[in-house]
């Protein structure tokens, strides 16, 4: 696996060519943002690091936890609302995505 950051990003034109055929993203470092794991043909995988905490910008970080056996929090509901109004609402779920019912 490589390790990109943006001195080296392949959209940078750096010369570097992949074919992606698979990406999943999770916070790897631990640092509270999501990092980008892509999967490649015939190449090996690469982790895009995601450095958003070293642009110095406001960020709102929050853990949430839970009772007894739901220690995490899941399903609970984050609503912040800015003072123009503007609300972000986010939920923790177990899984997203498509599902077949």
């Amino acid at each position: 696996m490589e390790t990109w950051d943006s001195e080296c990003h392949p959209a940078m034109g750096n010369g570097h060519s992949f074919a992606p055929n698979g990406a999943a993203y999770a916070d790897l470092d631990n640092d509270g943002d999501l990092d980008l794991v892509v999967n490649n043909i015939n190449q090996p995988a690469f982790i895009w690091q995601n450095h958003a905490e070293d642009l110095k910008n406001s960020y709102l970080k929050i853990r949430l936890s839970g009772e007894k056996k739901n220690t995490f929090g899941i399903g609970a509901k984050v609503i912040v609302s800015a003072t123009d109004g503007f609300r972000q609402i986010q939920q923790l779920e177990t899984s997203h995505g498509y599902s077949l019912l």
